[in-house]
């Protein structure tokens, strides 16, 4: 690998993008991820009627004693002997969630919407010079790739902030290590040195015996 050196055309990257996010190796990578993401707990904030609460945490005992929104207490209840004479209709509570939304998944919808630039680039490139054979090509990459992200899965995934690449769900765990392999090989891929490396990425020429 030479790091000093770029893809000499679009076309070099395009080839091995599509011998990869073309095959049912990756499309089984994906399905993995979506069908079993990694998630994380979160807590979502509501306003709860103070009847249906259940348990009371410190905020609540405060809201208790000082909320808006009061309702008077009938005059048997019990809480009048604690000097409480009115509660507020409604309490904040705390729910817990199963949230998709982590930087794992987060980096595989950063992954798949840079695969999805570059095969648009690469379609507009082929229909401005009249490239049918790569416009089909390209447009097929593109189909798979929004088939992909339209999962509910992504929908619900914000963009990253930070690509955590040591996580281990993303080095160990399956769909998740191929969907970073595939990554992080995009760009060295362009900047591998080999005898005739020209000749085949030339998107020109196509002798068999050089493919070969």
């Amino acid at each position: 690998i030479d790091y000093t050196k770029d893809s000499q055309t679009l076309y070099q990257k395009f080839a091995f993008l599509k011998s990869i996010i073309g095959t049912d190796e990756f499309a089984e990578a994906v399905h993995r991820i979506v069908t079993a993401p990694v998630t994380k707990w979160t807590e979502t904030t509501e306003e709860k009627d103070i009847r249906n609460a259940r348990r009371f945490s410190n905020a609540n005992v405060k809201e208790i004693l000082k909320g808006g929104r009061r309702t008077k207490l009938p005059e048997t209840h019990f809480l009048r002997e604690y000097g409480i004479e009115t509660l507020p209709e409604r309490i904040t509570t705390i729910r817990k969630t199963d949230s998709v939304d982590t930087p794992e998944n987060r980096f595989i919808k950063h992954a798949l919407e840079n695969f999805l630039k570059f095969c648009t680039d690469i379609n507009n490139k082929a229909k401005e010079f009249g490239h049918k054979k790569m416009e089909t090509e390209s447009d097929q990459m593109i189909r798979e790739l929004e088939s992909q992200l339209h999962h509910t899965v992504f929908k619900d995934t914000s963009r990253p902030t930070t690509l955590k690449l040591n996580s281990p769900v993303l080095q160990r765990k399956e769909g998740y290590r191929e969907v970073l392999r595939v990554w992080l090989m995009f760009d060295l891929a362009a900047k591998l040195i080999s005898k005739g490396g020209e000749d085949i990425y030339s998107g020109v020429n196509k002798d068999i015996s050089t493919l070969y």
